[in-house]
């Protein structure tokens, strides 16, 4: 199926060979993008006014409680941007000078099947989606992607929204030299999730957790040095008497021993898998375990 968006009017059209007829009521569009690299994070859409070649989503159904979405997947048809295309008219349009059912030719935002992503690797299936526009995004996890009858690209989709994964800091229990160090690396792991590579969030998951326990080992014990060590001795002295945080200590260890999977030399000679997007996304919430483990969550 073919899908048409009228910018002047924001009505939509579908039809198998052209956008032909009236979609009532009007589906939810969004422009959408496929991120591959982090440099696509950085490019992209600005509006279909602006931008008018780039994928849309067209949203079928939504659970916010998993957090899944259901929808069809176009790119741009090569014919251009706005295409000529003759419609069957609009029911908005029924008292205006034309009658239901008379041809009308559209200036469309014209879209078809987006063969695009079928033609990636297991059919985009694992990839990452960002929906939305540079002003306001949101990154979602392809886990499913059908090809149904009419040719439409069905694709399922799994939020990957930093929103809620990281608890709200508090640091009034921390030293005022501390608060704002470790306020800039939470806020650099926010910044990374699900924008960078796996290995990027993983390394700055590793950074945080270092933050994390140096100033507040040294908030607790008033020894300035401890937020010099690196994160295997942060996580012994944890470990220990008096304060014994031994969940906090493992997770952090867990992420401490994925940091390596990014190095080539250490892959070879360890036989270590490659870091993938699961390994970051358990880093990230194991920063957030840790905050509440430390008391340093609201």
């Amino acid at each position: 199926m073919h899908i048409g968006f009228e910018e002047d009017t924001g009505h939509i059209y579908e039809g198998a060979g052209r956008p032909e007829y009236a979609v009532v009521p009007p589906p939810l569009l969004t422009q959408a993008k496929l991120i591959e690299s982090e440099v696509d994070a950085a490019n992209l859409p600005r509006g279909i006014s602006m931008d008018a070649l780039r994928w849309l989503f067209r949203e079928d159904s939504f659970d916010p409680v998993t957090r899944v979405r259901r929808g069809r997947l176009y790119q741009p048809f090569p014919a251009g941007q706005p295409d000529e295309c003759l419609t069957r008219g609009h029911p908005s349009m029924q008292f205006a000078n034309h009658r239901q059912g008379e041809s009308m030719t559209k200036r469309l935002h014209h879209h078809w099947p987006c063969q695009e992503l079928l033609g990636k690797p297991r059919g985009g299936q694992g990839m990452t989606l960002a929906l939305g526009r540079d002003r306001a995004w949101s990154m979602w996890r392809i886990v499913q992607v059908e090809q149904v009858v009419g040719d439409d690209v069905l694709v399922t989709l799994k939020a990957l929204s930093s929103f809620g994964v990281l608890p709200e800091a508090r640091l009034d229990s921390l030293l005022e030299e501390h608060r704002q160090p470790v306020q800039r690396a939470l806020d650099r792991v926010l910044d990374s999730a699900f924008r960078e590579t796996a290995i990027s969030v993983i390394d700055q998951c590793r950074n945080a957790l270092m933050v994390l326990l140096g100033r507040w080992l040294a908030s607790q014990s008033l020894d300035s040095k401890v937020v010099e060590l690196d994160l295997g001795k942060l996580v012994r002295r944890i470990r220990e008497a008096p304060y014994e945080l031994n969940a906090a200590a493992g997770v952090a260890e867990a992420v401490a021993k994925l940091h390596p999977r990014g190095k080539a030399n250490e892959q070879e000679t360890r036989g270590l898998r490659l870091a993938q997007e699961e390994d970051a996304e358990l880093s990230v919430h194991a920063v957030g375990f840790v905050m509440r483990e430390l008391r340093l969550a609201q």
